[in-house]
């Protein structure tokens, strides 16, 4: 089974360049050949369903109300940055105990990752990643430097709250941010509930292991 996510790619910008185009979805892999130097892939992991996007009749009230959720969180902290192209996947377990999210955002950088001074970089990617601590509501997370697949990459662990309540629920949290070829990155991170988060962490764990993000030379 095949089909494009026609209407879920979004441009922060106005009047985005119709170089990129959607995802295409087919047989459990995600990619687009239209992300930086050569596109990407990245499978979604056996056992857990795509519920964002779907056709409009198809996605589900709890599938809207997380992504207007991450919405709100996320805009409570503003970078400074732009993203020139953005796509977003919810993925659920049978159970419904968990969802993890992928992201692949391009942004409006002066030049590439490779040509990117490691003072700017760093700097940038660390703007990142307070910014998803601030999204998650978690200043304690911990977070490390990994490598994926030859790709530079960050894991976030923590604990997601709801702004506001007292007595909110709490979600386990996992997330990666992993580096792309040019000038992409890429978030997969899972959302759980408590004492899911072995479960959460190893679908995560093969989920960015199966990222695959093409070079120049395999265009």
């Amino acid at each position: 089974m095949k089909h494009w996510a026609i209407g879920f790619a979004l441009c922060a910008l106005a009047g985005c360049a119709s170089y990129y185009e959607p995802a295409v979805v087919e047989d459990g892999l995600i990619s687009n050949p239209k992300v930086g130097w050569g596109g990407y892939s990245i499978r979604i992991p056996d056992g857990l369903a795509l519920i964002y996007p779907l056709p409009d009749d198809e996605v589900s009230e709890r599938a809207l109300a997380f992504r207007e959720w991450y919405d709100k969180q996320a805009n409570r902290y503003s970078g400074d940055y732009y993203n020139a192209f953005t796509e977003r996947f919810l993925l659920e377990n049978p159970e419904r105990t968990f969802i993890i999210s992928f992201l692949s955002e391009t942004y409006e950088l002066p030049v590439g990752w490779t040509m990117m001074n490691s003072v700017d970089a760093t700097y940038f990617i660390q703007k990142l990643i307070n910014r998803k601590k601030v999204v998650i509501n978690d200043d304690h997370a911990s977070s490390e430097q990994v490598e994926i697949n030859g790709r530079p990459g960050w894991r976030v662990s923590g604990v997601s709250r709801p702004y506001f309540k007292k007595d909110g629920q709490v979600s386990d949290y996992e997330g990666y941010f992993i580096i792309g070829g040019l000038k992409e990155a890429f978030w997969i991170e899972g959302y759980g509930a408590p004492g899911t988060r072995a479960e959460l962490r190893a679908a995560v764990r093969a989920m960015v292991e199966s990222l695959d993000v093409k070079g120049l030379d395999q265009r």
